[in-house]
């Protein structure tokens, strides 16, 4: 990965940030892709992916932690290559992250 966060900071934040920001990233990759923009889709996909590894392997992770983190990177991976294993939509995965953004904002 090419380092865009530092992963120390980032894993200081608590899992609602981690989440939400994990999700402002989906959103913007998503936005991309569906418009067609595959440059700029990949390269929200890498800062995408750099998020949820550096989420995925945190020292304090639990085994559950990681394992939806991993099941998440495998969908992402799956929308932009389409890989029909996952009938996942957009929406489901914007959904998806709706609950921890309000939580990030109320911890602010």
């Amino acid at each position: 990965m090419s380092n865009l966060i530092n992963k120390d900071v980032w894993l200081t934040r608590s899992p609602a940030f981690q989440f939400g920001n994990i999700g402002a990233e989906a959103n913007r990759f998503l936005k991309w892709l569906n418009g067609g923009d595959l440059e700029q889709a990949d390269e929200s996909l890498i800062r995408l992916l750099e998020l949820i590894d550096f989420s995925a392997y945190g020292e304090n992770n639990s085994k559950a932690k990681r394992r939806e983190l991993l099941r998440l990177r495998e969908i992402i991976c799956a929308l932009r290559y389409d890989y029909p294993d996952y009938q996942v939509s957009s929406k489901q995965i914007l959904d998806y992250f709706i609950p921890f953004a309000i939580m990030a904002r109320r911890n602010k």
